[in-house]
């Protein structure tokens, strides 16, 4: 079965990669590393192990493997394959999924577009917005599906579009889409999936509740998705509805005002007031601690020769794992702020924890 990976795409019997602008050239023994180094994204592959699947039979030169490194990292981003030194080679880059001959994804595959704001004040769009990605995370739990990432749904914020075409650019055969009015301490929720291969209207729903009900929702959505995907899920989703992260609204509106921020480059670093906002509201909200360490850790490409913000994120990460340790961005934080530690070891546990928790 084919894989794609990032903008690529390995096609195995056509023994073709194909990339952003068409066909990449790639030399046989090229094409086969590359193969076994996708097929095991998790693992490191020995050096002595890949010569010996590669070069069957033949007595090469370790530095004959390391050319063929070289050269995929020439063709490819040079980050997606990392030298685990005095062991061998792991493929780093974004994770690879089978696809079927005509290009799906071989498990179900969904996009969540941005809720509109329907409140008519467009400062409620952080509510919206938030509500969007809160089902994307919680979705994006089950390793049953692929879920699209958020930087990719949010391309067609604010703009009208037609689920077949949203379908076909992002590679899905599902679209979820659904709108949010919040008037006082009422929410009015909509939503709405369909097959976009058929057009068929599979399931929808609209929600009139108390504001502190909103999780709830969440939840509810979440599941009802999640059971009309995939039939062999439904055991699991059971026993997957969350613990409601916070009692406290106003923690949860900074929470959702500093998710806005944080997905953005240039303001990320606005996000932390937010977020110190809501873990003073509520000192439980592992979300928000979870997300401000992760804030925190950035601040080391800003101010580069400062690891304090490094291991200060590791603090922040800690108080947030303490109160969930499932909280996979708690992990991601720590992961990344080992990374830049040079604390390869530790960074690679947490981040394959995060994967876990949510392998999309």
């Amino acid at each position: 079965m084919d894989l794609e990976f990032g903008n690529y795409r390995l096609r195995r019997a056509e023994r073709q990669l194909l990339g952003p602008k068409g066909p990449v050239e790639l030399s046989a023994r090229s094409f086969d590393i590359l193969a076994m180094l996708l097929d095991r994204p998790d693992e490191v592959v020995g050096k002595a192990e890949l010569l010996d699947a590669v070069w069957a039979g033949v007595v090469v030169e370790e530095n004959t493997l390391q050319v063929h490194i070289s050269a995929l990292r020439k063709l490819l981003p040079a980050e997606m394959i990392a030298t685990v030194h005095g062991r061998g080679y792991k493929y780093a880059g974004p994770r690879p999924f089978a696809v079927t001959a005509d290009g799906m994804p071989s498990r179900p595959s969904i996009a969540i577009l941005p809720f509109d704001n329907m409140s008519g004040d467009p400062e409620q769009d952080y509510f919206s917005d938030g509500i969007t990605e809160d089902i994307i995370v919680e979705l994006g739990k089950y390793k049953e599906f692929l879920v699209i990432a958020r930087n990719s749904s949010f391309q067609f914020r604010g703009k009208a579009h037609d689920p077949a075409e949203v379908a076909s650019k992002l590679g899905v055969q599902y679209v979820v889409e659904g709108s949010v009015r919040k008037i006082g301490n009422r929410v009015r929720v909509t939503v709405q999936l369909t097959d976009a291969s058929s057009m068929a209207h599979i399931w929808g729903e609209h929600y009139d509740r108390e504001l502190d009900d909103i999780f709830a929702i969440q939840d509810e959505i979440t599941r009802m998705i999640a059971a009309r995907l995939a039939r062999q899920a439904r055991t699991a989703i059971a026993s997957r509805a969350r613990a409601r992260p916070t009692n406290n609204m106003s923690a949860y509106e900074s929470y959702l005002r500093a998710l806005q921020l944080a997905a953005v480059y240039d303001t990320v670093l606005e996000a932390e007031p937010f977020l110190c906002q809501a873990v003073t509201l509520d000192p439980q909200f592992a979300a928000a601690h979870a997300m401000l360490s992760f804030v925190e850790s950035i601040k080391y490409y800003w101010d580069y020769n400062n690891p304090g913000h490094l291991h200060s994120g590791l603090e922040i990460a800690r108080t947030a794992l303490g109160l969930d340790p499932d909280e996979a961005y708690g992990h991601l934080a720590t992961g990344f702020a080992h990374l830049y530690l040079r604390q390869f070891r530790q960074a690679e546990i947490s981040l394959d924890r995060a994967v876990a928790l949510n392998p999309n």
